[in-house]
């Protein structure tokens, strides 16, 4: 009988677990990683291109962003709900959660030829990465940027037209 409450009282433990920011429960940090893994497969090809290129595995990358946002934000139902649509922390989580989890050592001004493989892959001609190279740290920053700036990007594509 003691053993069954003890088991009783753990479980509700286990599972009255309540998310906050840096301290997400054990549920929303599984949900991450499996909505991030399933998002990336499904929907978004630079992960793609970024796991195939640095030889990263689609886990440890979902572990990574998953990581950054429980730093970030008080739950994943938070994210789901209302993070996933606001384009500052979207261009946030593209800038600082990349360049975290996938190690490169580009500098502004010289990039690596892996970050420039990854940029010419994802659809950037040479006249394009050129001149985000010369403006931005790495491809991320440069991202993060022209989801943040309409009108700096549509520049971009008319001056290597």
């Amino acid at each position: 009988m003691r053993l069954l409450v003890l088991l009783l009282f753990l479980s509700s433990l286990a599972f009255g677990q309540k998310s906050s920011i840096g301290k997400w429960s054990t549920q929303d940090i599984q949900l991450c990683i499996d909505k991030s893994k399933k998002t990336m497969y499904a929907k978004d090809k630079m992960p793609n291109i970024m796991m195939e290129i640095y030889y990263l595995d689609i886990i440890d990358l979902s572990r990574c962003k998953c990581k950054y946002l429980e730093n970030k934000l008080e739950s994943y139902d938070f994210y789901d709900s209302k993070g996933r649509f606001d384009i500052n922390l979207q261009a946030d989580l593209v800038k600082n959660s990349l360049t975290k989890c996938i190690n490169d050592s580009s500098q502004l001004g010289n990039w690596t030829k892996e970050m420039k493989n990854a940029s010419l892959q994802l659809g950037l001609s040479d006249c394009q990465i050129n001149i985000i190279e010369k403006n931005h740290v790495d491809l991320f920053d440069a991202l993060s940027y022209y989801m943040l700036n309409e009108e700096a990007f549509n520049k971009l594509i008319d001056s290597c037209e």
